[in-house]
């Protein structure tokens, strides 16, 4: 199953990403909006890294780490909801793994309120601890 996750993340396009942006922006998400790219480059990068992770089948967890500490660096690539879309994003990736990362409710404003200040080995061990087997 991690050869087919792999070849996901290889192949998965600008337009993808941005769809998962704009989940972000739902009215479920409360009071974000999913606005939009702000800094073009930064977008452009972000999805080369997830390309990148899947061509070197590197391990998942360490590219949510890594997606968790570079969305919050200036210029952010969105115009709003970079820390729900990091998060969805985890989501996505992890699911094509066939793991849930569980960050719904009070983990996730705990996690969100904190987030400036973790590192990525603390994200990573917060990952670890929030992914979910799918059974």
């Amino acid at each position: 199953m991690t050869e087919i996750g792999h070849e996901v993340l290889a192949a998965i396009t600008e337009d993808i990403v941005l769809r998962i942006h704009k989940e972000a922006g739902t009215p479920v998400a409360g009071r974000h909006r999913g606005g939009g790219v702000k800094n073009r480059q930064g977008f452009k990068r972000l999805v080369a890294d997830i390309r990148k992770c899947g061509r070197r089948e590197g391990d998942f967890r360490d590219l949510i780490a890594m997606i968790f500490e570079d969305i919050d660096r200036d210029p952010q690539p969105f115009s709003e909801c970079n820390h729900r879309t990091a998060l969805l994003l985890g989501r996505f990736i992890s699911k094509q793994f066939r793991y849930n990362l569980k960050f719904s409710g009070p983990e996730g404003r705990r996690v969100r309120a904190v987030w400036d200040n973790l590192t990525r080995a603390q994200f990573r061990e917060w990952i670890d601890g929030h992914l979910v087997p799918f059974e």
